[in-house]
């Protein structure tokens, strides 16, 4: 058996978790849908300065461009984004009396923890993604910490400021590993859905005052603003994007998000637009695009990442896109027929094609993004490919060694010029280097495309795997002691676990992470050379100060000399 087959599962690994832009369009419509995403946003870049205020309107285009440079990799989205957020200090509200700070409605700077200038924190947490460096999220750490210090769970008291800030939560989350984003996440949307959501209806009134029967469409139905709703559902497929699999209050958020995609399709428009009043077309009659635009972005989501697998969500989708794409997009590039800033719909409101708004083009983007994934979805050979070849070359590693066979059914063939040492530092070579390779795959959401269970399967024996590892009564325990390379190959299984952090590591069990932490302790014996060994040994020390553990700090700081 070649091992360096399953060493370069390293690079499997990585080439799946890069931009989809590199993977080409192979069909003529999503090529169509990308040059549809390039004229509207780069009409919208053309026209408007980024030098504009982190307000909600603003901070909800940019989160539509920074998906169109996720799909596209266009620097210049990127740059548009940065300048916005330098413009802004890389804060929202930008008070420092925190004895002020209010989340009431207001559009000064004393409303930091008012969710609308929080939006903007999402785009800086990707931003921080691309280029991690402290001071793009030191402002969105030290609001949203402060907020969750405080004993008080209404900060979400209207339906926008779902898609506000709960993504700001799961992205947060994301980076710092601090649960607490996740326990508020949860405690604040329970309070929402106390003051603002309908059970029979499975949508959102756009806040208390809206609720019937205190308040009624012209006609005397329920009055649901597609807009708001449109917020809400989007904002759910954002948070199930980075919520992690095994957060306990997961299934929650996935029926929250299934049960109003079904009520979305049913109060869809036969013209594709989903009107203003959702269940009374009468009431503001006629096209909408930013409700429309969300409602087809969160339902293609779905689509995509195996929630909504009935015909009927993406039939609703496609109308929705042809609408955007034949109806609201004009021949410049702008985007049409977005009602204005507000929060209901407005009987006898004149809403047309020359009626746009920044984040009815944020909508759009997400919407277009969404779509061409769809389409490239089943027609992206290569990613197909990559998925199949990284299973192929794991799945004999991670099966057998789950069961504890690997060495059993895996011998090892060694050169005539092999230079003698034990032939078992292979084994943790091949589990270390694979298993550094694929981590931030195996650390995706889970889904019932086919991807998605190849992803489950090779999660499950992963974990297996990771134990027996570490268990000396198991025939797979690694070779950790008695040779110096191990420093280097246990550093790539180290650096599976902080590139897999929630995945990996925090499903194993107590006695598992002991074991860890004592195998990657007593390798301080190897004293490493002033090489990219320096880098091994500070990898090690990075995971141990990750978990809570003891590290040596001269260690880090001499690789970072």
């Amino acid at each position: 058996m070649n091992f360096n087959t399953f060493i370069n599962c390293s690079l499997v690994g990585l080439a799946l978790t890069s931009s989809v832009a590199a993977f080409s369009a192979t069909t003529k419509q999503s090529k169509e849908v990308r040059a549809i995403i390039d004229k509207v946003n780069t009409y919208w870049q053309s026209n408007n300065a980024p030098e504009v205020r982190a307000f909600w309107d603003n901070a909800a285009y940019h989160t539509g461009n920074m998906e169109a440079y996720f799909l596209t990799g266009n620097d210049a989205y990127r740059e548009y984004s940065e300048k916005w957020a330098e413009h802004n200090q890389w804060k929202g509200a930008k008070s420092n009396d925190r004895a002020n700070w209010k989340y009431s409605y207001g559009e000064s700077d004393d409303y930091v923890l008012f969710g609308d200038w929080q939006i903007c924190f999402q785009t800086y947490a990707d931003l921080y993604n691309i280029l991690p460096d402290d001071k793009r999220i030191r402002r969105a750490r030290e609001v949203m910490e402060y907020e969750m210090s405080t004993p008080k769970h209404d900060y979400w008291w209207w339906a926008d400021g779902l898609y506000m800030v709960m993504p700001v939560m799961t992205k947060l989350h994301k980076i710092t590993g601090n649960k607490q984003y996740l326990d508020k996440l949860y405690e604040y949307i329970t309070y929402s859905d106390s003051i603002m959501f309908d059970p029979e209806e499975n949508l959102y009134y756009r806040d208390g005052k809206y609720v019937y029967p205190k308040h009624k469409s012209a006609n005397g139905k329920k009055d649901f603003w597609a807009r708001g709703d449109g917020w809400v559902l989007a904002g759910l497929a954002k948070v199930l994007k980075d919520l992690p699999a095994e957060y306990e209050h997961r299934k929650f958020f996935e029926d929250r998000y299934r049960n109003m995609a079904d009520a979305v399709v049913n109060s869809q428009r036969p013209e594709g637009y989903w009107s203003r009043s959702m269940l009374d077309e009468e009431h503001a009659p006629r096209y909408e695009t930013s409700g429309t635009a969300f409602f087809t972005y969160g339902l293609l989501w779905g689509i995509n990442n195996g929630y909504l697998n009935d015909p009927k969500y993406l039939d609703a989708a496609q109308k929705g896109w042809n609408y955007l794409k034949n109806v609201a997009l004009q021949k410049d590039g702008r985007v049409g027929y977005v009602q204005p800033i507000g929060e209901k719909a407005i009987p006898g409101q004149v809403v047309d094609s020359k009626s746009t708004a920044n984040f009815g083009v944020g909508a759009f983007l997400l919407a277009a993004c969404e779509y061409v994934r769809f389409l490239e979805k089943e027609s992206n050979e290569d990613r197909a490919y990559w998925v199949d070849l990284l299973y192929k070359m794991a799945a004999p590693v991670l099966s057998n060694m789950a069961e504890g066979n690997l060495q059993k059914n895996m011998i090892v063939e060694v050169s005539p010029n092999w230079d003698g040492r034990n032939k078992g530092v292979t084994y943790m070579e091949t589990f270390g280097r694979l298993m550094a390779g694929i981590a931030p795959w195996l650390s995706l959401p889970d889904d019932e495309t086919d991807e998605g269970m190849k992803r489950k399967q090779l999660r499950d024996w992963a974990l297996k795997s990771y134990r027996n590892a570490v268990d000396p009564e198991s025939p797979d325990y690694l070779l950790w002691r008695g040779h110096g390379q191990a420093l280097v190959d246990a550093a790539y299984i180290a650096e599976s676990f902080l590139r897999g952090y929630d995945a990996l590591w925090e499903p194993l069990d107590d006695t598992t992470k002991s074991r860890y932490i004592e195998e990657f302790s007593q390798l301080r014996r190897v004293d490493p050379p002033y090489t990219n060994w320096l880098l091994f040994s500070s990898t090690i020390e990075g995971l141990l100060a990750k978990a809570g553990a003891q590290y040596d700090e001269y260690r880090v700081n001499s690789a970072i000399r």
